[in-house]
């Protein structure tokens, strides 16, 4: 989704324009930001998008008035406050950091803390060789080197949602040990 931004500064400077030439400045404006056109606004477009009446004497009254400038096949919308709108670049840049950001949300939530930054289940011990534990052996050692401990350890806890190292309840959920005392009284 992308936004049309229209500071305080615009009715003001605006005051002069026809209600026919406004509403197509800011047609435009919104539908060069739907499009990605970084203001530049191609000419057979406008009756596609546009809902004023005459739009001729809008852009006549645009570009005297000197909001748009003529470019061949294009109108440059942008030579007042071009500053409040997003170029392409940066939207696509947001975009895929919004994506990346999901991708690691979803992940996180299942258990998988390969695209995690600062999180705290994330570790050392998350890698797919244990040579840390032991250099001398291949395989795991059972106990503190398997797989299924080292998801325990890093489990968030069902009832406050906090990341600590939590256990299995018997039910299928994890607990705390500040949740669930009794649980950690058990030794494992």
């Amino acid at each position: 989704m992308t936004w049309t931004k229209i500071g305080d500064e615009f009715l003001p400077a605006s005051m002069d324009l026809s209600d026919a030439a406004f509403r197509l400045h800011v047609e435009s404006l919104t539908y060069s930001n739907w499009r990605l056109l970084d203001l530049m606004i191609p000419k057979r477009a406008i009756p596609r998008y546009s809902a004023v009446a005459d739009a001729d004497a809008a852009v006549v009254e645009l570009v005297a008035e000197g909001w748009w400038q003529d470019c061949d096949e294009y109108w440059w919308i942008g030579c007042r406050f071009p500053d409040w709108q997003r170029d392409r670049a940066t939207v696509e840049h947001r975009r895929e950091q919004l994506a990346l950001a999901q991708r690691r949300r979803r992940a996180h939530l299942v258990d998988d803390h390969r695209l995690c930054l600062n999180c705290s289940a994330k570790s050392t011990d998350d890698s797919p060789d244990d040579s840390s534990d032991d250099p001398g052996r291949d395989g795991y050692r059972s106990g503190q080197g398997s797989p299924q401990h080292r998801r325990e350890e890093h489990r968030l806890c069902d009832k406050c949602l906090r990341t600590t190292t939590a256990r299995q309840d018997g039910r299928g959920g994890w607990m705390c040990q500040e949740c669930s005392p009794q649980l950690w009284m058990v030794t494992t």
